[in-house]
Protein backbone atom coordinates (compact mmCIF):
# COMPACT_ATOMS: atom_id res chain seq x y z
CA UNK A 1 0.00 0.00 0.00
CA UNK A 2 1.68 3.39 -0.98
CA UNK A 3 0.51 6.63 0.25
CA UNK A 4 -0.20 9.68 -1.80
CA UNK A 5 3.40 11.11 -1.66
CA UNK A 6 5.05 7.51 -2.78
CA UNK A 7 5.72 6.24 1.04
CA UNK A 8 5.50 2.70 1.31
CA UNK A 9 3.13 2.47 4.25
CA UNK A 10 3.23 -1.32 4.19
CA UNK A 11 7.04 -1.32 4.80
CA UNK A 12 6.81 1.26 7.32
CA UNK A 13 4.43 -0.50 9.28
CA UNK A 14 7.01 -3.76 9.37
CA UNK A 15 9.87 -1.22 10.25
CA UNK A 16 7.77 -0.41 13.71
CA UNK A 17 8.06 -4.01 14.70
CA UNK A 18 12.02 -3.88 14.49
CA UNK A 19 13.06 -2.48 17.74
CA UNK A 20 16.27 -1.62 16.42
CA UNK A 21 14.62 0.53 13.90
CA UNK A 22 14.93 4.39 14.33
CA UNK A 23 11.03 4.44 13.55
CA UNK A 24 10.86 2.42 16.49
CA UNK A 25 13.17 3.82 18.80
CA UNK A 26 11.81 7.42 18.31
CA UNK A 27 8.52 6.19 18.53
CA UNK A 28 9.33 4.34 22.37
CA UNK A 29 10.73 7.69 23.17
CA UNK A 30 7.59 9.83 21.99
CA UNK A 31 5.40 7.01 24.17
CA UNK A 32 7.35 7.30 27.27
CA UNK A 33 6.86 11.05 26.98
CA UNK A 34 2.92 11.06 27.08
CA UNK A 35 1.28 11.38 30.63
CA UNK A 36 -2.22 9.58 29.73
CA UNK A 37 -4.70 10.27 31.53
CA UNK A 38 -7.69 7.98 30.18
CA UNK A 39 -8.87 11.73 28.52
CA UNK A 40 -8.61 12.07 24.75
CA UNK A 41 -5.50 12.37 22.78
CA UNK A 42 -5.10 13.53 18.79
CA UNK A 43 -2.34 12.13 16.66
CA UNK A 44 -2.10 14.54 13.83
CA UNK A 45 -0.34 12.64 10.48
CA UNK A 46 -1.18 9.37 11.88
CA UNK A 47 0.05 7.69 9.32
CA UNK A 48 -0.09 3.60 9.94
CA UNK A 49 -1.63 4.36 13.09
CA UNK A 50 1.07 3.02 15.03
CA UNK A 51 1.05 5.53 17.70
CA UNK A 52 -2.79 5.41 18.46
CA UNK A 53 -2.28 1.78 19.07
CA UNK A 54 0.51 2.14 21.41
CA UNK A 55 -1.45 4.75 23.64
CA UNK A 56 -4.88 2.86 23.48
CA UNK A 57 -4.26 2.20 27.06
CA UNK A 58 -3.59 5.68 28.19
CA UNK A 59 -6.30 7.10 26.75
CA UNK A 60 -10.32 6.95 26.90
CA UNK A 61 -10.44 8.17 23.32
CA UNK A 62 -8.06 8.45 20.11
CA UNK A 63 -8.24 10.54 17.70
CA UNK A 64 -6.59 10.15 14.58
CA UNK A 65 -6.30 12.40 11.16
CA UNK A 66 -4.04 12.35 8.15
CA UNK A 67 -4.29 14.48 4.45
CA UNK A 68 -3.50 10.94 2.96
CA UNK A 69 -6.29 9.19 1.78
CA UNK A 70 -4.65 5.25 1.62
CA UNK A 71 -3.50 6.19 5.59
CA UNK A 72 -6.89 6.95 6.65
CA UNK A 73 -8.23 3.58 4.95
CA UNK A 74 -5.31 1.55 5.95
CA UNK A 75 -5.91 3.10 9.78
CA UNK A 76 -10.13 2.94 9.66
CA UNK A 77 -9.46 -0.95 8.57
CA UNK A 78 -7.41 -1.66 11.49
CA UNK A 79 -9.13 -0.10 14.12
CA UNK A 80 -12.40 -0.86 12.35
CA UNK A 81 -13.49 -3.05 15.76
CA UNK A 82 -12.32 -0.34 18.65
CA UNK A 83 -14.88 2.26 19.32
CA UNK A 84 -12.52 4.42 20.96
CA UNK A 85 -10.58 5.13 18.40
CA UNK A 86 -11.89 7.73 15.52
CA UNK A 87 -9.79 8.13 12.08
CA UNK A 88 -10.65 10.91 9.39
CA UNK A 89 -8.96 12.50 6.65
CA UNK A 90 -8.13 16.03 7.75
CA UNK A 91 -5.13 18.47 7.38
CA UNK A 92 -3.85 20.59 10.44
CA UNK A 93 -4.98 23.36 9.10
CA UNK A 94 -8.85 21.74 9.96
CA UNK A 95 -8.70 21.49 13.40
CA UNK A 96 -11.22 24.43 13.99
CA UNK A 97 -13.67 22.84 11.89
CA UNK A 98 -13.34 19.63 12.98
CA UNK A 99 -13.21 19.61 17.56
CA UNK A 100 -14.19 21.22 20.06
CA UNK A 101 -12.17 23.74 21.51
CA UNK A 102 -9.88 22.56 24.19
CA UNK A 103 -10.98 18.97 23.98
CA UNK A 104 -7.64 17.30 24.43
CA UNK A 105 -5.55 16.06 26.94
CA UNK A 106 -2.75 15.56 24.42
CA UNK A 107 -2.06 15.79 20.63
CA UNK A 108 1.14 14.75 18.86
CA UNK A 109 2.43 15.95 15.50
CA UNK A 110 5.14 13.96 14.33
CA UNK A 111 7.22 14.65 11.65
CA UNK A 112 4.60 17.04 9.64
CA UNK A 113 5.81 20.59 10.48
CA UNK A 114 9.08 20.60 8.36
CA UNK A 115 6.29 19.29 5.51
CA UNK A 116 4.16 22.42 5.08
CA UNK A 117 5.51 25.75 4.28
CA UNK A 118 6.35 28.18 7.27
CA UNK A 119 4.00 29.85 7.20
CA UNK A 120 1.64 27.28 7.41
CA UNK A 121 3.30 25.55 10.32
CA UNK A 122 3.01 28.40 12.13
CA UNK A 123 -0.58 28.37 11.41
CA UNK A 124 -1.24 24.86 12.31
CA UNK A 125 -0.03 25.71 15.86
CA UNK A 126 -2.01 28.33 16.52
CA UNK A 127 -4.97 25.82 15.78
CA UNK A 128 -3.41 23.16 17.47
CA UNK A 129 -3.05 25.62 21.00
CA UNK A 130 -6.87 25.67 20.27
CA UNK A 131 -7.82 22.54 20.52
CA UNK A 132 -5.58 21.26 23.82
CA UNK A 133 -7.13 21.96 27.59
CA UNK A 134 -4.87 24.25 29.53
CA UNK A 135 -3.03 21.85 31.25
CA UNK A 136 -2.79 19.27 28.05
CA UNK A 137 0.43 18.37 26.89
CA UNK A 138 1.70 18.68 22.72
CA UNK A 139 4.38 16.21 21.89
CA UNK A 140 6.14 17.14 18.40
CA UNK A 141 9.08 15.47 16.46
CA UNK A 142 10.76 17.64 13.33
CA UNK A 143 14.68 17.04 11.72
CA UNK A 144 17.31 18.65 13.52
CA UNK A 145 18.80 22.14 11.68
CA UNK A 146 21.51 19.16 9.28
CA UNK A 147 18.40 18.55 7.45
CA UNK A 148 18.93 21.72 5.63
CA UNK A 149 21.96 19.44 3.79
CA UNK A 150 19.56 16.53 2.39
CA UNK A 151 16.69 19.23 1.40
CA UNK A 152 19.74 21.37 -0.49
CA UNK A 153 20.95 18.09 -2.10
CA UNK A 154 17.02 16.99 -3.08
CA UNK A 155 17.62 13.90 -0.77
CA UNK A 156 14.59 14.96 1.69
CA UNK A 157 12.52 16.15 -1.38
CA UNK A 158 9.27 15.86 1.26
CA UNK A 159 10.77 18.36 3.91
CA UNK A 160 10.53 22.28 3.25
CA UNK A 161 12.83 23.59 5.87
CA UNK A 162 14.57 22.46 8.56
CA UNK A 163 16.26 24.48 12.33
CA UNK A 164 18.00 23.53 14.96
CA UNK A 165 16.11 22.78 18.26
CA UNK A 166 15.98 26.54 19.38
CA UNK A 167 14.46 27.64 15.71
CA UNK A 168 11.80 25.31 15.93
CA UNK A 169 11.05 26.27 19.53
CA UNK A 170 10.50 30.03 18.41
CA UNK A 171 7.07 29.59 16.44
CA UNK A 172 6.37 26.64 19.44
CA UNK A 173 6.37 29.73 21.76
CA UNK A 174 4.89 32.31 19.59
CA UNK A 175 1.70 29.91 19.24
CA UNK A 176 1.29 30.34 22.53
CA UNK A 177 2.78 26.91 23.77
CA UNK A 178 4.96 26.75 26.91
CA UNK A 179 8.16 24.19 26.08
CA UNK A 180 8.32 22.46 29.23
CA UNK A 181 11.01 19.70 27.88
CA UNK A 182 13.67 20.48 25.77
CA UNK A 183 14.17 18.14 22.85
CA UNK A 184 16.72 15.51 22.84
CA UNK A 185 19.15 15.93 19.54
CA UNK A 186 20.39 12.23 20.03
CA UNK A 187 16.60 10.55 19.36
CA UNK A 188 16.68 10.64 15.62
CA UNK A 189 19.99 10.12 14.44
CA UNK A 190 18.60 9.60 10.53
CA UNK A 191 21.08 12.18 9.23
CA UNK A 192 21.79 11.91 5.60
CA UNK A 193 24.94 9.88 4.69
CA UNK A 194 26.74 12.81 2.29
CA UNK A 195 30.52 13.19 1.22
CA UNK A 196 32.49 15.28 3.64
CA UNK A 197 33.44 17.49 0.37
CA UNK A 198 29.62 17.68 -0.63
CA UNK A 199 28.72 19.04 2.87
CA UNK A 200 31.43 21.29 2.80
CA UNK A 201 29.77 22.89 -1.00
CA UNK A 202 26.56 22.83 0.19
CA UNK A 203 27.28 24.62 3.65
CA UNK A 204 29.27 27.37 1.76
CA UNK A 205 26.16 27.55 -0.69
CA UNK A 206 23.22 27.81 2.22
CA UNK A 207 25.83 30.53 4.08
CA UNK A 208 26.29 32.34 0.26
CA UNK A 209 22.54 32.89 -0.14
CA UNK A 210 21.39 33.93 3.31
CA UNK A 211 24.50 36.16 3.28
CA UNK A 212 23.06 37.78 0.04
CA UNK A 213 20.12 37.97 1.66
CA UNK A 214 21.18 40.42 4.44
CA UNK A 215 20.70 37.28 6.88
CA UNK A 216 22.97 34.66 8.36
CA UNK A 217 22.36 31.25 9.67
CA UNK A 218 21.28 31.82 12.92
CA UNK A 219 18.05 30.38 13.41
Amino acid sequence: MESSDGIDLDSVDLEYLDPRSLMSRKMRIVDSNIRGGNGILLDIGMGTGELIGLELPKFGMLHGIDIDEESVRMCKERYASNERVVVQKASLLELKERFKPHMFECVTCLDVLERLEQIEARLGLEQIKGTIKGDGELIVTVPGITDRFGIALGRAPLHKHAHSSYGWARPLREAGVQITKHPNNRVANNRPRIPNEEVQTVWKMLHDSLKNQGGGLAV
